[in-house]
């Protein structure tokens, strides 16, 4: 494998480890929404048992990237027990602009959704929520119909 390839695949494993990092994350908060009052608020990451310098080493990596220019820019929200304990911006909204990253931001993540569903979907399967059987139409209801309904 040439060094291009190796890159190419680096930056896809960073982008899926990202990807894998959010979809335990919100697989994990977002199941039920018992409690409104306190949903999403932020807490001090001890308080849910996350060291806090645990979460510095993420922000330091994710800052290298920007700094090494392999990343424009990124925002990072990470949800322990329905609470925020870190939500960061790093690098570029605009590059050429030079106008920052800002929270909430929608991202354009184009094909980068295929693996990150893949992902979803096997979390789900090991958690034994889905079967990977199962009708489509099981959960997507529209799916429902004459075309859809064989559709695994």
């Amino acid at each position: 494998m040439n060094s291009t390839n190796n890159i190419k695949s680096y930056n896809f494993t960073r982008i899926l480890l990202i990807f894998n990092i959010f979809c335990v994350l919100t697989t994990t908060c977002c199941e039920t929404k018992e409690n409104n009052d306190n949903f999403f608020s932020y807490i001090q990451p001890e308080n849910v048992g996350v060291a806090a310098d645990s979460l510095k080493v993420i922000v330091n990596k994710i800052n290298t990237w920007v700094d090494a220019q392999d990343i424009v820019g990124a925002e990072l929200l990470i949800i322990k027990k329905k609470r925020i304990i870190l939500h960061h911006t790093f690098g570029w909204m605009n590059l050429e602009k030079k106008v920052p990253m800002k929270k909430n931001t929608i991202f354009n993540i184009r094909s980068m959704t295929k693996p990150f569903v893949g992902t979803a979907i096997l979390m789900l399967y090991e958690q034994g929520k889905l079967s990977l059987n199962d009708r489509v139409s099981k959960y997507i209801h529209s799916f429902d119909n004459e075309k859809g309904r064989d559709i695994f």
